[in-house]
């Protein structure tokens, strides 16, 4: 089935119901010359494997057919001699689009024919009068509805809707003309596309027929815009490459909204601008009920051919799992992917739409449930009959003990096996299994939307695994016998425990014991919450536990599939504090001994409020001052909370105390309430602790403590400032110019170093030497640099470090720190400027990726720091920042990267 073409419609009908969507990279972008190869972009005469070659058309590598042979959906077949205005595809022949036949006549072998007993040329069948109508404004005026004056695409007009065509009373119609444009003044012509909107109230067979006038090949595209047909990415196409119209009859599976884009075929197909002056078309509609479905039954294939929707109906029985799935067959019968169709199915279940072909699997039926299951296709391109094979296998999931016997199950070489069991929303459920020895592979666990992942390890004979259940229903546990012989019996026993986790409120203690799993389980919402402990008491047979947070109200296996966000350890009186400052979440809450489980523990889990003082929000226009601080002696520290307004900017708090304390600042680790850094430097006398901190991305909240480490305790005056980032950054207009020798520019080419161009360092420049280069940076003058064919330098004396640029670098300029492989890397001292040009590509695995060409020029005078793009700088994925001397002031450039752009980091003043 070819499910690859039209991805594009999809977003089309979000763009008309909802909103428009943003567009993904599709990888590198390769000039001429090169091919992609893994993202990257390689001379295509070095890219391609034996047995293979360039293609200029795709710009990939392709297979380099024999004499007789052409290349068809990307592999090789035998040649077909086919006739005037059609094309191979595959293995068939199709219509290319080149003889369009009006309405009187018909495509035979590569040219149009009378056909008897239809209309005139000229004229139109409208079904509801059952008269044929002239091209003229009689037919315009018989639609019910008429296309807008353009523009009115909402893929480039964010005004425009889609038309209602009301077909209530069972019909509808609408007119219009397809006039490619320059919508969107990009100076190409665009294809036109008009936009329709039908509702049906009840799944539906719709008729369409499209007409065609002056040339036009009429043709529409019908779009789902339920939430449910969007995920599912449905569409379904009315077109034909031989004729001015087709028909076809298109099955609408649920109730609701579904967009018509009316256009040419060839638009549609091929993204082609086709239409012109007064090229128009008439589409009618019409609804059908569904006809009666075969009844089928699990297991035995059903064939057909494709034409109409074929439905198809299976009665179900409880838990059932099945696999559906649609063969192409080709002229011998045999099952095939064509690329002439794109063959389709959607499947419902007690008349409520489930799933399509894509889903490839159905869970969680009830016993009694009805499958309508509707075969058809997306578009159809052959000018012959396919026949297609439809078959829904049973997966033979058994029901899973719950108290520890054994299910049989017959071991396949080709099939996992599978167990059911029913779970209720919000409980966590322990599954203990025993193979008896015999190694389970693939092991998970699927709720009842067929969603899951790892469980037991993935790969073991015996174990247990935790899962959380999101809702009531069916869940299935899958998993494929490596021990097992094919046809022969195997036993595994289970045991399952379902355990409701208690729901804490903070400030208020609740009971946990381990008597039915060795785990205790609870649930907390900390959304809101600004500083909390968790800790336990009452501890009875427990001296340590472990406590493992998890996402509250995701399905998963714990520890697999569902991993921990946040873990610690707690006793008695040792509890353990969270810094959320309004930014916690749900959390389900596992609590374990970490000793040996005695199935006796029990204990109170707590958690709590911290008192703590709200300082507020500081920046650099305001700042913060408490005078008469207490602070307390060593056992009950003062805790504090800051928030800073604006990124960049660099935090100081102090705390000036008077003679007879001895005074500590320990700095926490948000949200883990670790101590990160103790400032405590005068003891005894009178003086002031203080400490900065970079307000980074994400990190714009500060907690500390403050205690009398006398245990006296006595009185401070408190101080929180902000000041700006050293350096700002702004886009720039400055131009390139190279000053490498190979480009005529009056630099120096650095020797290659030792390691090579691909990952090594430039010899040190000893910017003291001869006339100094009196360069400052972050406050300090510099005095030696180390470039990396990485991208970056650091002024760091003596560096013989990584060639990629670690994270705790310090005296950094990075202008494209990447995986680089230059082909030079020059250097120009002028009088007060210092530029340092790298010329290459990218790592690209099997040969150069995207090009690169760029400046970082050091400025003595002002400080500042240019970083210049040249017109053949491709690339974009790079780190762009500066760093102070011990990394902890990072500063990162924000713009775009873009050929024939530049931006500047400004020293403050």
């Amino acid at each position: 089935m070819n499910t690859h073409r039209f991805p594009w419609l999809t977003a089309l009908a979000l763009v008309s119901s909802v909103a428009a969507l943003g567009c993904g990279d599709d990888g590198a972008e390769c000039g001429a010359g090169t091919v992609e190869v893994d993202g990257s972009c390689v001379p295509a005469e070095d890219a391609c494997a034996d047995g293979t070659v360039f293609d200029m058309a795709s710009g990939t590598c392709v297979a380099q057919c024999g004499e007789g042979q052409v290349l068809s959906g990307g592999m090789c077949t035998d040649a077909l001699a086919c006739a005037d205005g059609t094309v191979q595809m595959g293995t068939e022949c199709v219509p290319d689009g080149s003889v369009i036949c009006a309405d009187n006549t018909t495509f035979v072998d590569g040219a149009c024919v009378p056909t008897e007993g239809v209309c005139e040329d000229g004229t139109v069948f409208v079904t509801e009068t059952g008269t044929c109508v002239p091209f003229d404004e009689t037919l315009e005026g018989m639609a019910d509805v008429t296309e807008l004056a353009e523009p009115n695409d909402p893929s480039f007009d964010e005004g425009a809707m889609a038309q209602v065509v009301d077909i209530a009373d069972g019909t509808g119609s609408f007119y219009g003309c397809i006039e490619p444009q320059d919508f969107d003044d990009d100076g190409a012509t665009d294809i036109d596309l008009d936009f329709f909107q039908i509702t049906v109230d009840e799944p539906t067979i719709l008729d369409v027929r499209t007409d065609g006038i002056r040339g036009l090949s009429a043709a529409v595209a019908v779009l789902g815009a339920t939430d449910e047909l969007v995920e599912a990415e449905w569409q379904r196409f009315a077109l034909d490459l031989t004729g001015d119209g087709a028909e076809q009859k298109i099955f609408l599976p649920q109730a609701g909204d579904y967009l018509i884009l009316a256009s040419d075929a060839r638009a549609l197909l091929f993204d082609e601008p086709a239409g012109g002056m007064d090229q128009c078309y008439f589409v009618q509609l019409a609804t059908e009920e569904l006809p009666d479905a075969s009844a089928i039954e699990a297991g035995t294939p059903e064939t057909g051919t494709f034409g109409d929707p074929v439905f198809y109906e299976l009665t179900a029985s409880e838990a059932q799992l099945l696999f559906p799935g649609l063969s192409e067959l080709d002229g011998d019968g045999m099952a095939a992917d064509l690329d002439s169709i794109s063959s389709s199915f959607v499947y419902l279940v007690n008349g409520d739409f489930r799933g399509t072909d894509a889903t490839g699997v159905i869970p969680s039926l009830e016993d009694g449930d009805t499958v309508l299951f509707a075969v058809d296709y997306v578009f159809n391109l052959s000018l012959d009959p396919i026949d297609f094979e439809f078959l829904v296998d049973d997966s033979g999931a058994q029901q899973m003990p719950t108290d520890g016997s054994t299910v049989t199950i017959e071991h396949s070489d080709e099939l996992f096996r599978w167990v059911y069991f029913t779970a209720t929303a919000g409980d966590v459920v322990r599954i203990e299994f025993d193979a008896d020895g015999d190694e389970l592979d693939q092991l998970a666990v699927f709720g009842p939307a067929a969603t899951g992942g790892g469980f037991g390890g993935g790969t073991a004979s015996d174990g247990d695994g935790y899962v959380q259940i999101t809702e009531t229903g069916f869940h299935y546990v899958r998993f494929f016998n490596n021990d097992g012989t094919d046809g022969e019996d195997y036993t595994v026993a289970f045991t399952q425990t379902d355990i409701t986790p208690t729901e804490l409120t903070r400030g208020t203690a609740a009971g946990g014991a381990l008597d039915v799993a060795p785990r205790a389980f609870f649930s907390i919402d900390v959304t809101t919450a600004d500083w909390v402990s968790y800790g336990v008491s009452s501890l009875a047979n427990i001296t340590d536990a472990g406590v493992s947070f998890y996402p509250l109200g995701e399905f998963g296996t714990l520890d697999a599939s569902l991993p921990t966000v946040d873990e610690d350890v707690t006793a008695a009186d040792l509890p353990f504090e969270r810094i959320y400052a309004g930014d916690g979440a749900a959390f389900l809450i596992s609590v374990e001994d970490l000793d040996a489980v005695t199935e006796d523990e029990t204990f109170d889990f707590l958690v709590e409020d911290v008192d703590f003082t709200d300082l507020g929000s500081v920046s650099s226009a305001m700042g913060v001052t408490r005078d008469d601080e207490t602070a307390a002696a060593d056992e009950a520290p003062g805790r504090y909370l800051v928030r800073a307004a604006t990124i960049g900017e660099i935090i100081t708090v102090s705390a000036t105390h008077m003679s007879g304390i001895n005074l500590e600042l320990n700095v926490l680790d948000v949200p883990g309430g670790t101590v990160d850094e103790t400032v405590n430097d005068i003891s005894g006398g009178a003086g002031t602790e203080s400490f900065t901190r970079f307000v980074d991305e994400g990190e714009d909240v500060i907690a500390f403590t403050v205690v009398d480490r006398s245990g006296t305790g006595g009185m401070f005056d408190l101080e929180v400032s902000a000041e700006p980032p050293p350096y700002t950054s702004e886009a720039s207009m400055l131009t390139f110019a190279s000053v490498c020798p190979s480009e005529g520019g009056a630099g120096a080419a650095l020797a290659e170093p030792a390691d090579g161009f691909d990952d090594g360092l430039f010899d040190p420049i000893d910017l003291t030497a001869g006339t100094p280069f009196p360069f400052q940076f972050f406050g300090e003058t510099m005095t030696e640099m180390t470039i990396s064919t990485n991208g970056w330098l650091t002024f760091e004396p003596g560096y013989d470090g990584s060639t990629f640029l670690p994270g705790d670098q310090g005296n950094v300029i990075a202008p494209f720190a990447t995986d680089l492989v230059p082909t030079e890397v020059c250097t120009l001292r002028d009088a007060d400027e210092y530029t340092i040009e790298f010329r290459g590509a990218t790592f690209g695995g099997f040969g150069p990726g995207e090009p690169i060409e760029f400046q970082v020029v050091l400025n003595s005078t002002s400080g500042t720091i240019d970083v210049i793009y040249g017109p053949g700088h491709v690339a974009t994925a790079a780190d762009l920042e500066i760093r102070n001397a011990d990394a902890s002031i990072p500063l990162s450039y924000g713009g775009e990267v873009a050929a024939d752009t530049s931006f500047t980091w400004t020293p403050a003043m």
